[in-house]
C-alpha cells in the first residue's frame, strides 16, 4: 500500500485489448490494489505513476504487526479501508446511472486537480467515455 505524498497515478486493467482505468490517486491520498492487498492474491490492476511521484509505502505484514501493537491504528484501518470502497461503489454507480457530461462535472467540482493533471486519454478512460467525447464535453464547459 503507498501513500501518495507527491504525485499522481492510476489504477487500471487490461482485458480484449482495451484499457479501463479504476482509479486515478492525486497528492495525500492511497494508491492500492485493494482487492490484492487484503487477500494477498496477484492483482488484476496494475498501477501507473502518471508523473514524477514521492510514495511511502507499508507492507502488508507490516500493517498487521501494528494493528496488533496499536488497536486505535486498526479502527483507523478499518475507517480508511470503509472510506476506499465507498468512494469506489459511488464512481461504479456514476458510471452505471450518469450521462457522460454528469460525470464530467462530478470529476471536474470534486477532483479539480485529476482534470489539470492527468492525460486526456486516461480521464476519459476513468470515465468511461471516449476521448472524443470528452474533448466535446470540455468543449461546452470551457
Amino acid at each position: 500500500m503507498y501513500f501518495i505524498e507527491k504525485g499522481l497515478a492510476r489504477c487500471y486493467s487490461e482485458e480484449h485489448d482495451k484499457i479501463f482505468t479504476n482509479d486515478i490517486v492525486i497528492d495525500g491520498e492511497l494508491l492500492v490494489s485493494f482487492s490484492s492487498f487484503v487477500s494477498r492474491q496477484p492483482s488484476i490492476e496494475n498501477i501507473e505513476l502518471l508523473e514524477d511521484s514521492i510514495l511511502q509505502s507499508i507492507h502488508y505484514d507490516d500493517l498487521q504487526m501494528l494493528y496488533k501493537k496499536y488497536t486505535a491504528l486498526e479502527r483507523i484501518g478499518r475507517l480508511i479501508a470503509e472510506h476506499h470502497y465507498n468512494s469506489l461503489a459511488s464512481q461504479t454507480h456514476r458510471l452505471r446511472f450518469s450521462t457522460s457530461a454528469q460525470r464530467y462535472d462530478y470529476l471536474f467540482t470534486h477532483k479539480i486537480e485529476i482534470v489539470k493533471r492527468a492525460p486526456l486519454g486516461v480521464i476519459a478512460s476513468y470515465l468511461g467515455m471516449t476521448i472524443e467525447n470528452l474533448s466535446r464535453i470540455r468543449g461546452r464547459v470551457n
